[in-house]
């Protein structure tokens, strides 16, 4: 197992290498110059040059990726154009609210979408199942920032149980902080916990089929102790990678989200440096989501390794 996630671990350095590479290129050679966007149309070419050497865009382009990818091994991921402040530093003072919508949304997508799974796969093709699943369809069938819009106007603007956006610091009152944070956390809620649901449905349903759950029926235990202690158990190992997997989801979930309600996190501050052109902000973005995509990856391989000593094994010959 020691030699397996040496592997996987060493194979993720050559993935940051190409990662950041396409990052790099597909973002400065999209058209549109960041310089312009910072200055008026009607400055002067000296004016113009003189930007443009300051931020180092005056070099070629392959030399540009160089320069920021040994900025990078040291640590540095740049400067933003529009603020001067280092990119590390805005992150580092976004991500606690980040990481406080990403925490609370898998922490309740998980309980719920695992319960009512459970509950599905217990009672299968039941008014209830049947429910659940047309009215999970509905989830999936939807954008998220159309669910947003319509939690905002119903609890928002009709009702005015909830603030519209934006986010109380955490030194404040509690009560006002929680109402900011209850409808961005029940979007990301409501669309992650679809798929576990389904998936905790159908692997229940699948482990109820077996022969070791009549013969325990049969001896005389309870359904509800052969379906909790025996069949969840068995069932919920596939689970556990799908736990994973929604963290990849959930990065892409966070933008839509942290925009519509105007959450100050990494989604929204990554949509402003695309809306000003501030390269440096969006590669810093990128690079730390595709770092945290490529954990749970890794993740997800270790947990499968675990869990079926083949895969491992395979990848070790």
């Amino acid at each position: 197992m020691r030699r397996y996630i040496i592997n996987r671990v060493l194979i993720m350095v050559p993935t940051l290498f190409v990662l950041s590479f396409i990052v790099f290129m597909l973002l400065y050679l999209a058209p549109g110059d960041p310089v312009m966007a910072l200055i008026t149309p009607d400055a002067p070419k000296e004016a113009i040059e003189l930007m443009r050497q300051k931020f180092g865009l005056n070099v070629p382009v392959h030399q540009r990726y160089f320069n920021w990818l040994l900025e990078l091994l040291k640590g540095n991921l740049g400067f933003s154009y529009s603020t001067g402040r280092p990119v590390l530093e805005m992150i580092l003072v976004r991500l606690p609210a980040t990481f406080e919508l990403m925490g609370f949304s898998i922490l309740f997508s998980t309980i719920i979408g695992v319960w009512l799974g459970l509950y599905m796969g217990m009672r299968p093709n039941s008014l209830a199942d049947r429910s659940l699943l047309v009215t999970s369809m509905v989830i999936l069938s939807v954008p998220q920032f159309f669910i947003s819009l319509a939690l905002i106007y119903v609890f928002s603007i009709k009702l005015g149980w909830l603030p519209v956006g934006g986010r109380t610091p955490l030194s404040g009152a509690t009560l006002e902080h929680l109402k900011h944070l209850l409808l961005p956390c029940s979007v990301l809620t409501l669309t992650m916990l679809v798929d576990l649901m389904r998936y905790t449905r159908a692997n229940v349903i699948a482990e109820a089929g077996k022969p070791y759950v009549r013969t325990a029926i049969a001896k005389g235990l309870t359904e509800e102790r052969v379906y909790l202690v025996h069949v969840f158990r068995n069932a919920s190992i596939p689970v556990i990678v799908v736990l994973i997997l929604r963290l990849v989801r959930l990065v892409g979930g966070v933008v839509v989200v942290e925009s519509v309600f105007s959450w100050p996190g990494m989604g929204t501050l990554l949509v402003n440096a695309i809306n000003n052109r501030d390269y440096p902000v969006v590669l810093g973005v990128l690079f730390i989501t595709g770092v945290a995509v490529l954990i749970a990856s890794l993740l997800i391989d270790l947990v499968t390794a675990l869990v079926n000593p083949k895969v491992r094994l395979g990848f070790e010959r």
